[in-house]
């Protein structure tokens, strides 16, 4: 598949003659389900759960208050299109979740932006506003205050998102993994789950 990405040194960047993948059985480039201008989407290493997919910008950016109006309205729709998608296949309601980053520490981090969108077994949404104190917005677009945010969402249109001074890493992982699964599944850099990538890429595949 022919892309125009950027080069920065970095996994989600494709054309970078320095990329690293975290899974060279099936590296980034060969799992796209879908591309778009600004945007595409791929199954991500350490799935919570089948269905789980990352929505991932072209441009190298940390956070929703670098993008442009027009990437942001872009992303809107294809949001809306996947968890719509998401919800029709594998039959549950379908959370999101984003970590925006002011600056990369700990080793959950991956300064480039992308958007997890999975079918869910509890509400992303809740858990998080159950545990952080979250200001509710009315869409992706809200969410212009640089520095380091948490953004969560559901979808029957509850978007919240958090700024913090310092988000632990992987924190939204992890806080999932202890409501529906075993702890260990949390952290995508020690259990990468690639049979559950892998399925999710056979199954939303064939309906593209």
């Amino acid at each position: 598949m022919s892309s125009s990405f950027e080069m920065t040194g970095c996994p989600f960047c494709l054309n970078d003659d320095l990329n690293i993948s975290f899974d060279d059985s099936f590296p980034v480039h060969e799992r796209i389900l879908r591309e778009y201008k600004s945007f595409y989407v791929i199954p991500t290493l350490g799935a919570l759960e089948e269905g789980h997919v990352l929505i991932v910008s072209k441009r190298h950016v940390s956070g929703l208050p670098d993008f442009y109006y027009e990437e942001k309205e872009e992303l809107k729709i294809i949001l809306s299109e996947w968890m719509r998608l998401l919800e029709f296949v594998y039959r549950r309601k379908v959370g999101f979740f984003q970590h925006g980053v002011s600056s990369c520490t700990g080793n959950g981090c991956v300064d480039h932006f992308h958007l997890h969108v999975l079918p869910q077994k509890v509400d992303l949404y809740s858990l998080v506003k159950a545990k952080i104190t979250v200001k509710d917005v009315n869409d992706l677009s809200d969410v212009i205050e640089p520095g380091d945010y948490i953004c969560v969402g559901n979808n029957e249109s509850c978007i919240g998102v958090a700024y913090l001074d310092v988000v632990p890493s992987q924190f939204v992982r992890k806080l999932y993994a202890l409501n529906v699964s075993d702890l260990s599944d949390w952290n995508w850099r020690a259990v990468k789950n690639q049979e559950k990538m892998k399925k999710t890429y056979v199954d939303l595949m064939g309906l593209l």
